[in-house]
């Protein structure tokens, strides 16, 4: 999430201003809000339609998944079942404003232009979901999550270091990890993942700026340890 890049580019910039715009509300409403679920699900259609009107599929990701993760800090002492409930609900949400978007734009562009904006679409999405990069080469999985790595491997490196030393020693201090507190983190932070497996094409061809999803799951890493933190009694900590 480069400042200087996203603050200097139009193309890179519509994801950073809707994920801070975001955060701020978030902010703003937890009180109102708390636990009102539906409200959060409104919220996140709005959030996933902006930023498929915005967005020229970029990072677009990221919309949903940093916000999701501050929505879990927020929501800290819920249930376990509540904050995965949470998550598939507002994931769902969020899928629906951005394709609901999409579909909008091929019907208008049919409309207006006369022609099969959906048949164009729909080659396109196949091209995008596809393992093909060239006429006659093909990417693994693996290759494509190896190209991201590549560029975002040393940020990578350092969060999941600090995750790992910040477990360690609140595990040694004080006596106890609730491990069960980080699963809703780890669904968050495995989002960028399934991205680059739907979109092996996109991602690879890419990288350049695909690799920002990562930021979803750093900054997940980085909210859970700021959670742990922040928890009742921790206070010796």
């Amino acid at each position: 999430m480069n400042p200087i890049a996203t603050m200097s580019s139009l193309q890179f910039n519509n994801v950073t201003l809707v994920t801070w715009i975001t955060i701020l509300l978030m902010l703003y409403l937890e009180e109102q809000w708390k636990m009102e679920l539906s409200k959060w699900e409104l919220l996140f259609v709005v959030i996933g339609a902006l930023t498929s009107y915005l967005d020229l599929l970029t990072y677009p990701l990221v919309t949903l998944g940093v916000p999701l993760s501050l929505w879990l800090a927020l929501n800290r002492d819920s249930s376990m079942g509540f904050k995965i409930k949470g998550i598939l609900l507002i994931s769902a949400f969020w899928s629906v404003g951005y394709t609901g978007m999409w579909a909008g734009k091929w019907v208008l562009g049919s409309i207006i232009t006369g022609e099969n904006v959906f048949e164009n679409a729909v080659e396109v999405m196949q091209v995008r979901t596809s393992s093909i990069v060239d006429e006659d080469q093909g990417v693994t999985y693996w290759e494509v999550i190896e190209c991201q790595m590549s560029i975002a491997g040393r940020y990578m490196f350092l969060a999941v270091a600090a995750a790992g030393a910040f477990l360690t020693f609140y595990s040694v201090k004080m006596k106890k990890l609730d491990f069960q507190s980080f699963f809703p983190y780890v669904i968050v932070g495995l989002y960028p993942f399934i991205w680059y497996l739907i979109l092996k094409n996109h991602s690879y061809i890419h990288a350049f700026f695909t690799y920002r999803e990562l930021a979803i799951t750093i900054f997940a890493c980085c909210v859970y340890i700021a959670v742990q933190f922040k928890r009742k009694g921790d206070h010796q900590l």
